[in-house]
């Protein structure tokens, strides 16, 4: 399966998937691109032509810690 990684995943996430082709969005040249047109152009084909990608997003900005 061709998975690709989001901004906001942590790319070292790839090595938890070894089976899988992993793309991050700085690889594909979209840093910076909005989920909605990111969605949009892996499922262009954007991701090499894959038949099916599964895009892993991070919703809700940034993290917030209690102190």
């Amino acid at each position: 399966m061709r998975l690709l990684l989001d901004e906001s995943v942590p790319s070292r996430l790839r090595r938890a998937l070894p089976n899988h082709a992993v793309r991050t969005v700085g690889e594909m040249g979209w840093s910076g691109v909005k989920n909605g047109k990111l969605l949009a152009l892996a499922a262009a084909g954007g991701q090499e032509r894959a038949k099916s990608v599964v895009a892993i997003l991070v919703a809700g900005g940034r993290r917030r810690t209690r102190r």
